[in-house]
């Protein structure tokens, strides 16, 4: 009994160099490099916030949910309306910590954006809208244009 462990320790060891492989790259590409450490200007995400204030629920400690459901039409479209505008910020030209930010909050408002456009779904993973043939999620969808650059929610 005390060797059951062996091979799922061997299974595992094995597999490494699939994960590593299949990991993303960890340098980055040099456009996402550039940002100005003088500009102190800060991007306004209150738009986001407030839409983020009318639909978060906290269903216990620690656990806080998007209320799918009660985001109405109106919400849907501040949402869109975020998304127009920090698709026309200029981001290479803002510091470290504000694009950091800006980087999250697009993300997020982006995904919340998907579902809502395909509610009612189990899971993010149903919405198929990504291309290819083993595309699961809309995670490869080219859904963003930030400073000319197509972007998918990867």
């Amino acid at each position: 009994m005390k060797r059951l462990w062996m091979p799922v320790v061997t299974v595992l060891w094995a597999m490494l160099p699939v994960v590593a492989f299949a990991a993303p790259d960890a340098d980055l590409w040099p456009a996402w490099q550039t940002h100005d450490t003088s500009n102190e200007a800060e991007i306004d995400h209150s738009p986001w916030q407030t839409i983020l204030d009318h639909h978060l629920i906290v269903v216990s400690s620690g656990v806080t949910k998007f209320d799918y459901a009660g985001a109405k039409s109106s919400s849907r479209k501040q949402i869109s309306d975020y998304l127009a505008a920090m698709q026309s910020v200029e981001i290479d030209g803002y510091s470290r910590e504000q694009q950091m930010a800006f980087w999250i909050n697009l993300y997020n408002a982006q995904t919340v954006a998907v579902v809502l456009d395909h509610y009612p779904v189990d899971s993010i993973r149903g919405i198929n809208i990504s291309p290819g043939w083993f595309s699961v999620g809309p995670w490869d969808k080219k859904l963003l244009l930030v400073e000319g650059r197509s972007l998918s929610s990867e």
